[in-house]
């Protein structure tokens, strides 16, 4: 019977490699999708609202950040309530206020009778675009 063959060190490295991404993907939850580029934007809401008014906000923010999950997008808000008023902080995926999750989120303040400004969404710096420290020549 013939002996079975070695594989290949190029293939045994592969292998690892897929096998490295595969368990770094299950720890952090990250899909096999390149990095998505993110977006942050603010709402601004004036007169300033406590907590207790934007429960229904809040509740809403954290439904789209479980759907955007589900379905490998990324949607993020949180509810900064100061005292020179109440901003929601979004990260996403998405730039502009035309996703789903904004137009929903937009219906919810107006039914609370809020007035709101947004922000213009700026583009957050890609990690593996950024150099790091160690890698910057001086």
């Amino acid at each position: 019977m013939p002996r079975p063959r070695r594989p290949h060190r190029k293939d045994v490295r592969l292998e690892r490699k897929t096998a490295e991404d595969t368990r770094q993907q299950a720890k952090t939850g990250a899909s096999s999708r390149s990095a998505a580029t993110l977006w942050a934007y603010t709402y601004q809401i004036m007169p300033r609202q406590t907590r207790i008014q934007m429960r229904a906000v809040k509740a809403l923010l954290d439904l789209e950040h479980a759907d955007a999950k589900n379905a490998s997008a990324t949607f993020g808000g949180r509810l900064i309530v100061g005292t020179q008023g109440t901003r929601i902080l979004i990260v996403s995926d998405c730039p502009g206020r035309s996703c789903a999750a904004n137009q929903r989120l937009e219906s919810e303040l107006k039914q609370l009778q809020a007035e709101f400004t947004v922000s213009e969404p700026v583009l957050l710096a890609d990690d593996a675009a950024t150099p790091s420290p160690a890698a910057t020549s001086i």
